[in-house]
């Protein structure tokens, strides 16, 4: 990890982000501001690219590494009292040591652009927001259902089944404690049921506070992926 003045690290991951977003010519980064200054914050940064995909040159995948990198670099200026223009030296002085080529806007134009960057109240709410909602020890990333037929056997194997249990697998791929990791649930017919019950409460639940929300004019930043 290379430091830098203020104490900070970057992170391998964050490498291949930092040389994207220096890649980035004066048009390119004036086109990311405009596009971001006037979105709405999202929680993920994912959410945050796709709804400006439409307004700047970048291709998806570029563009939410970008936005992954100016979002922790947000979280840092806040988190660690840094101010934008101290962090954005810090940066240089980290890719010079990294030898990572400089910015193809150069230096001053590339420094000014990424703190007019780091002062958007997008990515200001949006780096905020993450931290808030992300503040447990366990994060759901994907979930299936395995079903399957189980054979029983009265008699003798060779004489085959004589009747079938149908039974499910709730996988759940989990982010536990910084690390992946999938668990594994057994449910019946009745399990299914007394869990779509309990999930439809929850979205009801959901739609419920978000309207009395936004009847009270308050601003919901979204965890899904939606489009402007």
């Amino acid at each position: 990890m290379s430091k830098i003045r203020s104490g900070l690290t970057i992170p391998e991951a964050d490498r291949p982000r930092l040389k994207g977003l220096l890649a980035l010519n004066l048009h390119s980064l004036s086109e990311l501001r405009t596009a971001l200054e006037s979105a709405t914050p999202r929680l993920l940064p994912r959410a945050l690219a796709r709804s400006i995909e439409s307004r700047v040159s970048l291709d998806y995948t570029s563009l939410v590494d970008v936005i992954r990198l100016l979002v922790t670099l947000h979280w840092l200026c806040f988190n660690e009292a840094i101010q934008a223009d101290v962090l954005a030296k810090d940066l240089e002085a980290a890719a010079n040591e990294l030898k990572m080529d400089p910015p193809a806007a150069g230096w001053p134009a590339f420094t000014s652009h990424l703190v007019s960057l780091l002062q958007l109240d997008t990515l200001r709410v949006t780096s905020k927001a993450a931290y808030v909602a992300y503040q447990y020890p366990r994060h759901l990333h994907k979930a299936r259902v395995f079903t399957d037929a189980r054979p029983v056997y009265s008699e003798a194997v060779p004489s085959g089944p004589t009747a079938f249990i149908i039974t499910h697998s709730l996988q759940l791929q989990v982010h536990d404690d910084g690390a992946d990791k999938d668990y594994y649930v057994t449910l019946d017919g009745s399990d299914l049921h007394d869990l779509r019950e309990v999930i439809e409460r929850a979205i009801e639940k959901e739609k419920s506070l978000e309207g009395r929300l936004n009847n009270a004019r308050f601003s919901i930043i979204r965890t899904q992926e939606q489009s402007e």
